[in-house]
């Protein structure tokens, strides 16, 4: 998935720079600003799911 299709979804720059970093193999980075997003206050269900969808598919890359 391009840049501009990731852009395309509305989704929050955090999640998009996470999605971008997976693409380059930088799992370690992604996760870490998905927790750090996590901790934001205002966040709505569909950003938290998204977050957490994002950091169980790190981990299980991971192992």
């Amino acid at each position: 998935m391009d840049k501009e299709q990731l852009i395309e979804k509305k989704n929050p720059k955090e999640i998009i720079q996470a999605e971008l970093l997976i693409e380059d193999g930088k799992l370690d980075d992604a996760l870490t600003l998905l927790k750090n997003y996590e901790q934001k206050e205002g966040l709505n269900h569909y950003d938290k799911a998204s977050c957490h969808l994002l950091q169980y598919q790190i981990l299980f890359w991971q192992g």
